[in-house]
């Protein structure tokens, strides 16, 4: 699990938020004015925003396939899936959600499992809320 643990903060922390702390306070417009003016033909300035553009594409694939992956080992380890009904106690009443996602977050110390989903009215029909089931486990010794 620390070899997961450790790629989620090495992607989640350090590139993504390098990337997305780029400030765009340039309009293009003025950008392209200052590279032609200053630099010709050469224009450093609009291809290292072209390429932080790509970074941050690149960067939000690589989110969404890290979530995707979370997910599906969380479900494998609940043995939960989407469309499934799961029950929980919930403040001492009882909760019933249809499944719409199971994913997890883990550090050193311990692993969050959540599982969301719509929640069933009193009268056992499918409602329109949506809620969810922290389950924590702690790691330490």
């Amino acid at each position: 699990m620390s070899a997961f643990v450790l790629f989620s903060r090495l992607t989640g922390f350090m590139l993504s938020d390098a990337a997305y702390a780029i400030e765009r306070e340039v309009p293009d417009e003025r950008l392209a004015v200052a590279d032609r003016i200053w630099f010709g033909n050469d224009r450093p300035f609009r291809s290292t925003r072209e390429a932080w553009r790509r970074l941050e594409d690149e960067l939000e694939r690589w989110e969404t396939e890290l979530e995707a992956e979370r997910s599906a080992l969380a479900q494998s380890i609940l043995g939960i899936e989407v469309g499934d009904i799961v029950t929980a106690d919930s403040g001492g009443r009882l909760l019933r959600l249809s499944v719409s996602g199971v994913t997890l977050y883990g550090s050193d110390e311990n692993i969050i499992f959540v599982v969301s989903g719509t929640r069933f009215r009193k009268d056992g029909t499918l409602g329109k809320l949506q809620d969810t089931v922290s389950l924590h486990f702690d790691g330490g010794a």
